[in-house]
């Protein structure tokens, strides 16, 4: 039997935490062990994980490091020859290790596995289902994008489809290819994602196979302007180190229009700008992102946050001036109509009265 390791970091999630564990452990395909790392949790979650008492749940305690070093350092110790990983506020299918080793065993050129998303909330009800990258297309036309490509790293390149470490199913082998998840808070998912399409075979399965909770605790909400230059930078980042031909024909004359149509900016085209020019000057072109991601007190990452917020919040003000506005004229244009007709009904009644008058001055009633 195939070996199959799970890892989870775990951080403050004592309400969801056993229900994660459990969608593990009762897989209809049994895994190995299931590797948590407890990333300096101060909840109770810690001591709900050392009640299991299957033996395949391996529980290690550090100091908070973040998501990316917890998620490491259960690589570091997982044996499995396939590597799956959960956050502990996320649900698997009972089928999910099932179908993702059957997919990557029928195709043995298959590096890792992702599937379609169930959306949960915090007390385990269903909100919807994205399929895949058609939220990224939404309102694009194919003729003009890549929005009919069928190509991973593009449709990654619109937007964080996949959107979580939990959806990642893989060949263990693929760390050696690609690197260990690296120092990003919001973004290590994306960053990884976009360095595995384009340097492994992929596949999607357009099932279902998880559950990502939604919860007011979910990280990508602490602050958007944050998580948007994380964005921004993890992309820059991309596009000056991998070979963009592999994907697009550059020399086709809409391959230039439809990136441009199909790139999400996430509101930080200046910072990708200057990341691109400084990054430029580098002979090592990945330096510069990677002295950003080791100081949390980089003034560039300051500049860039401060940035997308005032231009967040700019945009957020005149979005409500306009609607203010068009409150504002609809209720005038209402009172324009109900002015006109009236006018019209008081002219009605007074020619009305007009014509009795003549009519009776000149004795025709």
């Amino acid at each position: 039997m195939d070996s199959v390791s799970v890892v989870m970091p775990l951080y403050n999630h004592e309400c969801y935490v056993e229900e994660s564990i459990f969608s593990v452990i009762n897989q209809n395909y049994p895994v190995l062990e299931l590797i948590v790392i407890d990333d300096g949790s101060s909840d109770n979650s810690g001591e709900i994980v050392k009640k299991n008492n299957d033996s395949r749940v391996k529980y290690v305690f550090q100091e908070n490091k973040g998501a990316h070093d917890a998620i490491n350092k259960a690589l570091s110790l997982s044996k499995g020859k396939y590597i799956a990983i959960i956050n502990s506020d996320d649900v698997y299918h009972p089928s999910r290790i099932e179908k993702c080793l059957e997919s990557i065993k029928c195709d043995t050129s298959i590096d890792a596995v992702f599937s379609s998303v169930d959306y949960i909330d915090d007390k385990s009800k269903y909100l919807n289902t994205v399929i895949g990258a058609e939220e990224n297309w939404q309102g694009k036309e194919a003729g003009n994008s890549f929005a009919s490509s069928r190509q991973l790293t593009l449709d990654l390149l619109a937007g964080n489809f996949i959107k979580t470490t939990s959806n990642l199913f893989c060949r263990a082998e693929c760390f050696d290819k690609v690197g260990l998840f690296r120092n990003l808070r919001y973004t290590h998912d994306y960053d990884f994602f976009l360095r595995l399409s384009s340097q492994c075979k992929v596949k999607f399965i357009e099932e279902p196979l998880l559950k990502y909770r939604v919860h007011p605790g979910n990280t990508l909400k602490e602050d958007q302007a944050a998580v948007d230059f994380e964005c921004a930078l993890v992309i820059s980042n991309f596009l000056m180190n991998h070979d963009l031909s592999k994907i697009i024909d550059p020399e086709l004359p809409d391959s230039m229009s439809k990136l441009l149509n199909s790139l999400n900016t996430h509101r930080a085209e200046r910072v990708m700008l200057v990341f691109a020019i400084f990054a430029g000057y580098m002979g090592d072109k990945e330096q510069l992102f990677l002295s950003i991601l080791d100081d949390p007190d980089h003034p560039f990452r300051k500049a860039g946050r401060d940035f997308i917020c005032n231009y967040h919040d700019g945009w957020q003000a005149r979005e409500e001036i306009y609607q203010e506005w068009h409150k504002l004229h609809a209720m005038y244009v209402q009172s324009e109509e109900q002015l006109q007709q009236a006018e019209r009904s008081l002219g009605y009644r007074i020619e009305k009265k007009i014509r009795y008058y003549l009519n009776k001055m000149t004795g025709s009633i």
